[in-house]
């Protein structure tokens, strides 16, 4: 998440290598990224075009609506990285997250990072959910995020996402969120997190088809509506595809699914700037 306000500006005036990095970091998350997501978590939410507020098969949903935590009762774990970050040649990211099993519920915890030489960005996320009846659960996510630039030193700050998931049948979910709950900010107060509210809906057939449809709305920004589909196909191959709105976007993926782990990729492509490459390990313990 890069932020407007006191602190970015005092660095572009005063380190000119930063401006290039800067000016597209900020039109990609002003523009692409404008609805509160830094950047996709695992190659399906990507591949879905991070429709996926709904959708609790992955122990991503930490980010996504940490409700779905509670539905996750196995072991997993899963790391990716995107090597160019919109074909951006030295901006890299990449994460990973588990999910394990305690009494009363199921908890997360994930972590991840996206930057250069010059500017990164670090978050911890921690989070847990439990069932209030046995088809409606609830979850909370606290983040640290920390910024580092390059002779400047760092800032950071705490934030806190919330969730709910209604298993309506069994293949129909529902899922609400909300991120920043806390109204988070940077630089002393100058520099507000994003703030949104994400709502969806997954439908998955007999025939392991998923559509997952969201509305998600940033407080600054015009609704986005993102649209995912996925095919599983002799439960070893895995076609997903995706599309959004504001900015026009759109995502392919492809998954395999192997008796020990399973391994995906995904592509997202914004409408001015190049593709995004994200490449996934999962596995379930």
């Amino acid at each position: 998440m890069v932020y407007q306000g006191k602190y970015t500006t005092f660095l572009v005036c005063h380190q000119g290598k930063l401006v290039y990095l800067i000016f597209v970091l900020t039109l990609i998350y002003n523009e692409v990224y404008g609805v509160g997501e830094r950047v996709s978590r695992g190659a399906k939410p990507l591949a879905l075009a991070n429709a996926y507020t709904s959708v609790a098969e992955h122990p991503y949903t930490l980010y996504y609506n940490p409700a779905g935590l509670a539905v996750l009762n196995s072991y997993q774990f899963s790391a990716w990285y995107m090597p160019h970050l919109y074909g951006i040649d030295g901006v890299r990211a990449g994460g990973c997250a588990g999910t394990f099993s305690l009494v009363p519920g199921v908890f997360g915890i994930g972590c991840d990072f996206l930057g250069c030489e010059l500017y990164r960005e670090s978050e911890l996320s921690i989070g847990g959910a439990l069932k209030i009846v046995e088809s409606v659960s609830v979850g909370l996510t606290l983040n640290y995020l920390n910024i580092q630039i390059s002779n400047y030193g760092s800032t950071g700050t705490i934030s806190l996402d919330a969730g709910c998931l209604a298993m309506v049948t069994k293949e129909l979910n529902i899922g609400f969120s909300v991120k920043n709950l806390n109204s988070a900010t940077l630089s002393h107060g100058y520099e507000k997190l994003p703030q949104c509210v994400s709502l969806g809906l997954s439908y998955r057939f007999p025939i392991g088809f998923l559509i997952t449809l969201e509305g998600e709305k940033d407080l600054m920004y015009p609704m986005q509506v993102k649209v995912g589909l996925e095919q599983v196909l002799l439960d070893i191959v895995v076609l997903r595809c995706g599309i959004a709105t504001n900015p026009n976007t759109y995502a392919v993926g492809l998954g395999v699914i192997l008796p020990w782990c399973s391994v995906s990729y995904g592509g997202l492509k914004h409408f001015i700037i190049d593709w995004t490459h994200l490449f996934e390990v999962s596995t379930i313990l």
